[in-house]
């Protein structure tokens, strides 16, 4: 079997694609460069208010998760501290030494459940929060793609390389920015 044409064949296909590549970026309209523009995800994010808002909401609750888990190591080490205190055990009956071990063991059993529920509450939040803003991105894309005639509109973390002038960021940033004033 005659590999040397197939590999032949192959390189030179793959020159083809890299003096594609190669070439210097003409300044050309996205309407003239196959209806094509590019969105990036992380600005709309940081620099809208919908995505401020999404970040505020996670904010409040991991901080939320966080008083709720502080709350409760703070009663743990009252607890602890009146378990360890032997003057304060012995004047206490025995019912009541038990009813403080058994709240000591709850609280103790409620803080490890907190913290094992605090990452997976805050991925889960994380995760609705950046659905809302994809989805929010996405139909402001559209109706901008419709707008300006354009076929693709890509998330600019697929592209190694794009012509500035087919960035439409601040376009998708301001559209749902009027919308939510509204």
């Amino acid at each position: 079997m005659n590999l040397r044409k197939p590999f032949m064949t192959m390189l030179g296909s793959f020159a083809l694609v890299s003096t594609a590549f190669a070439t210097e970026p003409q300044n050309i309209e996205p309407k003239e460069q196959g209806s094509l523009a590019v969105v990036n995800f992380a600005t709309c994010l940081q620099g809208s208010k919908y995505g401020k808002q999404e970040q505020t909401h996670f904010e409040n609750v991991r901080q939320q998760m966080v008083e709720m888990i502080e709350k409760t190591d703070k009663e743990l080490k009252d607890l602890a501290g009146k378990i360890e205190d032997t003057d304060y055990m012995e004047g206490l009956s025995n019912e009541a030494k038990g009813e403080l071990e058994t709240k000591y063991q709850s609280l103790n059993q409620d803080l490890a459940r907190y913290q094992s529920h605090y990452y997976q509450i805050l991925q889960q939040t994380q995760m609705q929060s950046m659905q809302k803003i994809n989805q929010k991105v996405t139909s402001i894309a559209a109706k901008i793609a419709e707008k300006k005639q354009l076929a693709y509109v890509l998330n600019k973390e697929l592209c190694f390389y794009h012509n500035p002038k087919l960035d439409i960021t601040d376009d998708v940033v301001k559209e749902p920015d009027q919308e939510f004033e509204v």
